[in-house]
């Protein structure tokens, strides 16, 4: 079973995604800030991480800098989605080293399409 790290810091959607993701069969780990997230990732060894861009402590982007820095976690893909989802926002979240971006206001069938095209 594949596994997702889902950092998102409103409880909200963190349950909408985690209830979502294992409907569609995948194991879920959650964290609710930055540091949280780069914890669960070097204990969890997910297979994707889904993160958010803005985060109450280390910003989504810095977070994923600090993943892809890392010699054991660079190979996980980080897929970041935010509320904005202006190219500005998105060619961050690239330059920050994610492998894919996308909006929230997007689909759930797109965003599970782009996880599948990361992990499977």
């Amino acid at each position: 079973m594949k596994k997702i790290l889902v950092c998102e810091d409103s409880s909200f959607f963190r349950n909408v995604f985690d209830s979502y993701f294992q409907k569609e069969g995948f194991a879920v780990v959650t964290a609710k800030d930055g540091q949280e997230a780069v914890a669960q990732t070097r204990l969890e060894r997910p297979d994707l991480v889904l993160l958010d861009v803005i985060l109450p402590d280390i910003d989504g982007c810095r977070v994923c800098r600090l993943l892809k820095a890392d010699p054991e976690l660079k190979r996980i893909p980080v897929l970041m989605c935010s509320v904005r989802g202006g190219d500005d926002d998105a060619r961050r979240g690239y330059e920050a080293g994610a492998d894919a971006y996308l909006p929230k206001s997007g689909s759930p069938e797109l965003l599970l399409r782009k996880i599948k095209e990361l992990i499977l």
